[in-house]
Order: structure tokens, then sequence, then C-alpha cells
């Protein structure tokens, strides 16, 4: 728990110093249900995303693996890797849509470990932005809250272990939800392998998912629409009472 919160305090400095910074970047667009997705093909790769509803997955960088070997009894061996981006996924809700801040990031990956004292951590962390889009070009415009989920894994102490990862963590927001036209994400993946004692250690971290929710609002006209029918019925309601009234 110590590395993630070390790793959620280097992430929220480094992203602050962009928070004023507009990015117009190799974006790859992608439709959702209520929601358009932009990647930065820079980071992730052109063909890296998919979208199930208002969640886009994205494939990590094959950078993203690691494997340490160790032949002795004294020997130890961690290696890492990690890198970071702005403005790495902006999500835009649809005409009639708006985004409620809320966050879900899912990490993925797979391990094997030998039976010594090893272990693979593969983690997903960064800050979200309240922002504006146009033209290609993302802007920041204030910090809503962070994200960090992390899966780790260890060797049983018996036997050779070899699986998959798959952990998920909602954002921490400074706010309650509240309603955005667009989502701005700047992050940082990371991974590592430690080995200790004879035997070989692999990370890999093979994608990440980021799940927006999203909520359907009425449009301008549409208010027009509810008041004009609203006057329509109080109308109608007066005629019938003054009627009845006069009758009597």
């Amino acid at each position: 728990m110590k590395i993630l919160s070390c790793k959620r305090a280097a992430a929220c400095a480094m992203l602050a110093a962009c928070a004023s910074q507009a990015c117009a970047l190799n974006l790859v667009h992608i439709s959702g249900s209520q929601t358009d997705f932009y990647y930065d093909a820079d980071f992730w790769g052109a063909g890296a995303g998919s979208v199930s509803g208002n969640t886009l997955s994205l494939l990590a960088p094959p950078q993203y693996y690691s494997q340490v070997s160790v032949a002795t009894d004294s020997g130890f061996r961690t290696e890492t890797y990690s890198d970071n981006g702005y403005s790495l996924v902006v999500a835009v809700a649809k005409n009639g849509n708006a985004l409620t801040g809320q966050l879900t990031t899912t990490v993925y990956g797979d391990f094997s470990l030998s039976p010594q004292d090893s272990a693979s951590i593969v983690r997903a962390d960064g800050a979200i932005y309240k922002a504006a889009y146009s033209g290609g070009v993302a802007t920041r415009e204030g910090y809503i809250g962070y994200f960090a989920t992390q899966a780790m894994q260890t060797s049983s102490g018996h036997v050779p272990t070899t699986g998959m990862f798959v952990a998920a963590a909602a954002a921490e927001l400074n706010a309650p939800p509240y309603e955005y036209q667009a989502l701005l994400l700047d992050g940082a993946l990371y991974l590592s392998a430690t080995e200790t004692g004879p035997g070989t250690t692999s990370t890999r971290l093979t994608s990440v998912s980021y799940g927006f929710a999203a909520k359907a609002v009425p449009e301008p006209d549409q208010y027009v629409l509810f008041l004009l029918g609203a006057v329509v019925l109080l109308s109608a309601r007066y005629r019938r009472d003054k009627f009845t009234g006069e009758k009597k």
C-alpha cells in the first residue's frame, strides 16, 4: 500500500505541472453509447482502443513486459517499467448526455512466478480534469480527482505459479458527481517483476479499461417544450375550473 501511495503523490505532482496545458495530440476517435472517446495514439498505438458502452479499453504498449532471473540462493533482482503522459484519454459526452466525473479503472495483466520470494505488480494511475474539446484540441479546465488501480501477486513458496491479473477501483473525486461535457485523463502505467533466490519471474501489463459514468440530460429545446406543455395544462385547468365555477 505504501508503494501505491507514493505513486499517487508522484503522479499528482507530475500532472499538476501541466494543469493549464492545451494539448493538440494524435488522437484516435472511437464512439461509445453516450460518449465519444479520443485516445493518444502516440502513447497507446493507433489500433489499441475498443469500446463497450461507456467503457474504453486500451491495449498496453508491448514494452510493458519484464522478466528477471536469479541463479544463486543469495541473489536478488527487481526490474520495473513505467511511463506517463498528458491527455492519454479524452471523453466527450454526446448531445443530450453528460459525464458525471465517476470513473472505474481496471488493469489486466499476466504473471509467472518462481516458488521463491518473487512478486509481480501492475498499476495504472493519474488525474481527472474537467475539459473542453474542439477541433482536435483538448484543454484542461479544472482538476476534479485522481484514479489509482493496482494488482499484485506474490509467490506461493511451494511451486511455480502462473496466472492473470484483474483489478478494478473507482476514482477519488474532490466533490460529489456533477455534470461535465468533457473529461480528460493524464496518467501513468507501471509494472515490476522481483525475484529473490534462484528462479525466473515475469510480469506483463496487457490492457487498461476506463469506465465512465454518463446520464441523459434534456436539451434546451426540450426544456422549452416542457414549459410550453406546463402552460397548456395550467391554462386548460384554469378554464375548466372557471367553467365549473360559473355553472355552479
